[in-house]
């Protein structure tokens, strides 16, 4: 991987094949923006910030993927100006979220993770996505209009907190201080799916 600092407003990453093949990455999938690219995007904006001092919080990013005839794979990220904000795409407000999402996952010892949901749809899309690629339990809660999903490891198994987000990301918001947060969902909220939550909304609803 190469770091090359262009201009106070622009930087270019260079990936290998070899080291995408590395971290079994489909170059096509990270030109299609895929959740593979998001991650890996994520790591090099956080790579960025800690090489030239970089912050996206303050900043509004165009991310630029291209790659090469060796097959190399080339990201650019630029600073966008306030004129420059109509001509580009920003998703530096979803990288943050990301990003401090995964801070508090990486922080977090708890057993459980949950996802809050503004709407049943985001729900079901996110179990449709998810179904059978992860082995956990899972109860399903709603207050008013929100619709939360308590996630818990299988037996003693290991609960990959950074995958979940990943795939939760473009549907819902993960919950800070998930053991406390699930007793109050017990105490206030309604259990609507008590057992396999995920599975039965991919498959009933």
């Amino acid at each position: 991987m190469k770091f090359e600092r262009i201009n106070d407003k622009k930087s270019k990453i260079t990936y290998t094949i070899k080291e995408l093949e590395g971290r079994n990455i489909d170059p096509k999938k990270l030109i299609a923006n895929s959740e593979e690219a998001q991650e890996l995007i994520l790591d090099m904006v956080e790579s960025l910030e800690d090489r030239f001092d970089y912050d996206i919080s303050s900043a509004r990013l165009m991310i630029e993927a291209s790659s090469t005839p060796d097959n190399d794979f080339i990201v650019t990220i630029t600073n966008i100006d306030d004129e420059d904000k109509a001509t580009g795409i920003s998703v530096s407000k979803k990288l943050l979220r990301l990003k401090q999402q995964k801070t508090e996952i990486e922080k977090n010892t708890e057993n459980n993770i949950i996802v809050k949901f503004e709407s049943l749809d985001n729900l079901i899309d996110f179990a449709r996505s998810v179904n059978g690629r992860i082995n956990v339990k899972s109860e399903m809660y709603k207050i008013k209009s929100e619709y939360y999903l308590n996630i818990l490891p299988y037996k003693n198994q290991y609960l990959d907190r950074t995958m979940l987000l990943r795939l939760s990301s473009d549907f819902g918001i993960y919950v800070s201080n998930a053991s406390v947060f699930e007793g109050f969902l017990k105490e206030h909220a309604v259990l609507v799916l008590g057992k396999q939550a995920i599975k039965r909304l991919a498959l009933e609803f």
